[in-house]
C-alpha cells in the first residue's frame, strides 16, 4: 500500500483493523465510507447487479456502451474499498451476509427505512451476530416520523431544505442550486458520528445505532435565514451577488472569454485596500465610502465601479493584486483549471491512480491532513465484485469450489 505519491506513510494507518461493510448508494451512501477508508479502514462494498448502485449508472467516459465500471462518481467515492458482489435477493446471498457481519465493525447503509430489517438485517438483528456492532442508517427524514418514507436524492433535497429557494437572481424566481450539496454533507456527517462511536465502543465496549437524516443535518447548515424568519418574519429569497456580504462585493467580470473574480470588502482595512490597488481612483474618496455603513448602502454603486474597473484587467493578476493588499478576492475557475492548479497539484489535492478500465486517471484526494496519520490514496475503486473470492476465503475460509457454487448459484452477481 502507497501514497499517492508512490512513498507508504511512515506509521501505521489511524484506522487500521477497523473493517466496515458499506451498503451505501450513490454519493450520500459512498462518502462516509470513503473517508474512512481512506485513514486505513478495510472498506468492503457490498454491492449486486441486481440492486446495481446508481453511482456506478450513467454515460461511460470511454465508447458508448454502458459499463459500471466507468462512472467518475462511483471511482471517487469508492477508491480503497473492496468489492462483494453478493445478490440479497437470495436465501443464500443473505446467509454469506450473516456470516461476514460478525467480522465488521461498522456497517453503513442508506436504504429506505424498514428495507434492511425486511431482509433480516435490522440492528436488532445485527447485534445477535455481533454484539458491539456500529450501524450507521442515512435516509432522507430519519428513521420515524410523518416523513420517514419519502425518497429522495441529493438535488431534491436542496429544495425540501429551502437551500434551493435562496438561489437565483434578486427580484426573480428561484432556479435553484443543481447540485447535490446534501449528499457529501450528510455523508461527512456520518464519517464523524462513526468515529465518534468507535471512541465510544474502546471507552464502553458498546455499540451503537446511528440514525442520520439528511433533512435534518442540510437544514443545520441553513441557520441564518430560518433565524431570520423565525425572529423578524423575514423570508429569504434569491439574492444574485448581493448574497456575497460586504460592498463592494461580488463575482466581476474581467478580460478574456468568460473570466470572472470574487471579491468581497468587509471592513476599513478591507476598502484601504481595494482603494490602494485601484491607485485611489477620484470616485473613492466620496464622503459616503468612509464607513462600512456608507459603503453598504452604496453597494451597487461601489460595484459598478469595480466592474469598471476589472473588466479590461487579468483576472489571475487582479486576485494576486487584490491579495497583496489584504482584500479578499480569488478567480473563478473551470473544472480544467481546478485539476491543473498548481497549488492543489502540490498539496495533493488531485491524485492519479490506475484504473483497470481507463488507465490513469485523477482523482480528488483527503483534505483531511492529520500530521502523522495523513489519509490518501491507495487503491483506485475497485471493479463489481473485484473482490469477491478474496474476501470470502479471508473472512468466511471458503474453498474454491464453495465460492464456485455459489457463483454458479448466482449469488455472487
Amino acid at each position: 500500500m502507497t501514497s499517492s505519491n508512490g512513498e507508504r506513510p511512515a506509521t501505521p494507518d489511524i484506522l487500521e483493523g477497523v473493517r466496515v461493510l458499506d451498503l451505501g448508494m450513490v454519493w450520500a451512501g459512498s462518502i462516509c465510507g470513503q473517508v474512512l477508508s481512506d485513514f486505513g479502514a478495510d472498506v468492503v462494498k457490498v454491492e449486486s447487479r441486481s440492486n446495481l448502485d446508481i453511482a456506478r449508472r450513467g454515460r461511460p467516459i470511454i465508447g458508448t456502451e454502458y459499463d459500471p465500471n466507468q462512472n467518475p462518481l462511483f471511482h471517487n467515492t469508492s477508491r480503497n474499498k473492496r468489492s462483494i458482489a453478493l445478490n440479497l435477493k437470495t436465501e443464500e446471498g443473505r446467509d454469506v451476509l450473516r456470516r461476514i457481519v460478525p467480522h465488521a465493525d461498522i456497517l453503513i447503509e442508506n436504504w429506505r427505512p424498514g428495507a434492511l430489517p425486511r431482509l433480516g438485517f435490522g440492528y436488532e438483528e445485527l447485534r445477535k451476530l455481533r454484539p458491539d456492532i456500529i450501524m450507521i442508517s442515512q435516509t432522507l427524514a430519519g428513521q420515524d416520523g410523518i416523513d420517514a418514507r419519502l425518497r429522495a436524492y441529493g438535488p431534491t433535497v436542496g429544495g425540501i431544505t429551502g437551500l434551493d429557494s435562496l438561489v437565483g437572481y434578486q427580484g426573480e424566481a428561484p432556479l435553484g442550486m443543481g447540485h447535490a450539496y446534501a449528499d457529501p454533507n450528510v455523508g461527512l456527517h456520518s464519517a464523524l458520528l462513526a468515529l465518534s462511536a468507535l471512541e465510544r465502543r474502546r471507552l464502553t465496549g458498546e455499540g451503537a445505532y446511528i440514525d442520520v437524516s439528511m433533512w435534518e443535518a442540510m437544514v443545520a447548515a441553513l441557520a441564518t435565514p430560518l433565524l431570520d424568519c423565525e425572529l423578524n418574519g423575514r423570508v429569504a429569497g434569491p439574492l444574485g451577488d448581493d448574497a456575497i456580504p460586504g460592498a463592494p462585493a461580488g463575482v466581476f467580470a474581467c478580460a478574456g472569454d468568460d473570466h470572472w473574480l470574487v471579491l468581497e470588502v468587509h471592513d476599513d482595512a478591507d476598502w484601504a485596500g481595494i482603494v490602494e490597488a485601484m491607485e485611489h481612483p477620484d470616485w473613492a474618496s466620496d464622503e459616503r465610502f468612509a464607513s462600512a455603513e456608507g459603503r453598504l448602502a452604496a453597494r451597487a454603486e461601489l460595484n459598478e465601479h469595480v466592474r469598471a474597473w476589472t473588466a479590461p484587467r487579468d483576472r489571475d493578476e487582479l486576485a494576486e493584486l487584490l491579495q497583496g493588499h489584504g482584500v479578499i478576492a480569488a478567480p473563478c475557475l473551470a473544472v480544467s483549471e481546478r485539476l491543473f492548479d498548481d497549488h492543489l497539484l502540490a498539496r495533493e489535492g488531485f491524485t492519479w491512480v490506475e484504473n483497470p478500465v481507463l488507465g490513469r486517471e485523477p482523482v480528488y484526494g483527503q483534505a483531511i491532513r492529520l500530521s502523522e496519520t495523513p489519509g490518501y490514496v491507495r487503491e483506485p475503486a475497485p471493479m463489481l465484485g473485484q473482490h469477491s473470492a478474496e474476501v470470502l476465503r479471508e473472512l468466511l475460509d471458503m474453498s474454491d469450489e464453495e465460492i464456485e457454487a455459489l457463483d454458479e448459484a448466482g449469488v455472487l452477481r
